[in-house]
């Protein structure tokens, strides 16, 4: 098998360069190849993975990464942000933490905002561990390399997995921020600004953050500035705002109706609701409505025919387990909920259809249910949101630094230890060198 798989234009437009990734069955011989192709300018950055019986190796896989677009982006806040602010709140989780093999199949994707599929093993990068845990191996500080050559832009780290762990099929590899005892965390880059009140939803336009507080008063804040200029509504129970770009959209729980506005919340048209529950939210997606309540997701045409009830637990929460907003932009329909004491965000397509949840059950600095994007026209196709916690955080949706995918599956059982080693070859600016 030989596939060419092409990787998007970024990094300043360099030219590519071919890499082949492969595995090969040691006993019977058999190699499955993959063509790539990685931007020159980015390091040749490796995975080797070998699996043994006894201390004979059976198997021997190659991949390649892509890094990361977030890696990208918080590189930039970072530097930039930091560098030319004498302080700041940036705060940023090193997605270089953990690694992590799952079983997802889908293809490399540099906009990836979490580690999909199913995790079969994982293991920190800076603390080493000795026992039974089923998907848990150890990083070998013995075989890793992290001292003088770094200085060239090398680092080597060597992972291993005993027989008892890390068992089932394996596709994909990835590195992403979470704990020393769990790889489940987030990871996103924020920057915390001032506190603000509890709302029941917000929205963003790019300039200013509107909120409704089951009222009816809208609240008209400086992204940066916890100070609201109110606005007075028609109505008394305002559950739900979004900003499409050009128009408002509020949603009240006591009349039932959605009112679309102009730019200063005149009513330009209605929509009345047939829906029986306490309203949390609403957002527009793919030029449909969707009405979150504490037990649904409602898909809704324009006119106001309701076109699906999409329940809490089809979403892949509990009954009754939306705790908080459904929100999009142009490239992101997201969903937050709980599934008894585990806190998921939702990632639907067009429909209201789970495609994916992302976990954030260990991490309570981002279970956050009162959240929005920016849906301006610098930022409807981003990763970037606004959370609404006891700060206003300013939010890249991210943790991921990098993932490969493997060109066929290799199965891993308790007949075999395996050995997993990650080498970054990073290349160094142009036109200088480390001394």
């Amino acid at each position: 098998m030989n596939i060419q798989i092409p990787y998007q234009e970024m990094y300043y437009g360099k030219k590519a360069k071919e890499v082949i990734d492969y595995v090969k069955d040691l006993r019977t011989g058999k190699i499955i190849k993959q063509k790539k192709l990685k931007p020159v300018g980015l390091g040749s950055n490796t995975c080797i993975i070998e699996m043994f019986e006894g201390k004979k190796k059976v198997k021997e896989a190659v991949t390649h990464n892509i890094v990361n677009n977030y890696v990208n982006q918080i590189a930039f806040l970072q530097f930039f942000y930091d560098n030319c602010k004498q302080s700041s709140n940036l705060t940023i989780f090193n997605p270089f933490i953990n690694i992590i093999l799952t079983d997802y199949e889908g293809e490399e994707n540099a906009d990836e905002v979490c580690v999909r599929g199913n995790v079969i093993a994982w293991a920190n990068k800076s603390t080493q561990y000795v026992g039974t845990d089923p998907l848990r191996g150890t990083i070998n500080n013995a075989e890793s390399e992290l001292t003088d050559r770094t200085q060239s832009g090398y680092l080597k780290y060597v992972f291993d997995f005993p027989t008892h762990a890390a068992n089932g099929n394996i596709n994909s590899i990835w590195w992403a921020y979470g704990g020393n005892n769990s790889y489940r965390m987030l990871g996103d880059a924020y920057l915390s600004k001032a506190s603000v009140q509890t709302y029941t939803d917000i929205c963003c336009d790019g300039s200013y953050v509107y909120a409704v507080r089951s009222s009816g008063t809208i609240y008209k804040m400086v992204m940066d500035s916890a100070n609201a200029e109110t606005i007075s509504f028609t109505t008394s129970n305002l559950r739900g705002i979004e900003w499409d770009g050009t128009n408002f959209w509020l949603a009240d729980n006591t009349t039932k109706t959605i009112y679309k506005c102009n730019t200063v919340f005149s009513i330009i048209s209605t929509v009345a609701l047939t829906v029986s529950e306490n309203i949390t939210g609403i957002t527009l997606y793919n030029n449909k409505i969707f009405v979150s309540t504490t037990a649904a997701l409602y898909r809704i045409a324009l006119d106001g025919t309701v076109e699906a009830r999409i329940t809490a637990e089809t979403l892949g929460f509990q009954s009754g387990g939306i705790v908080g907003r459904a929100k999009a932009n142009n490239k992101y329909l997201m969903c937050f909920g709980r599934n008894g004491s585990n806190y998921y965000y939702a990632f639907l397509d067009t429909n209201g259809n789970t495609m994916y949840l992302r976990d954030v059950t260990e991490d309570s600095n981002f279970r956050v249910q009162d959240f929005c994007f920016v849906n301006n026209e610098y930022y409807a196709n981003s990763n970037f949101y606004i959370r609404h916690t006891s700060s206003r955080d300013f939010t890249y949706l991210g943790g991921v630094g990098a993932h490969t995918k493997l060109p066929s599956t290799i199965t891993k059982t308790s007949s075999n230890t395996m050995k997993v080693t990650y080498i970054f070859s990073i290349e160094m600016p142009t036109g200088g060198s480390v001394t």
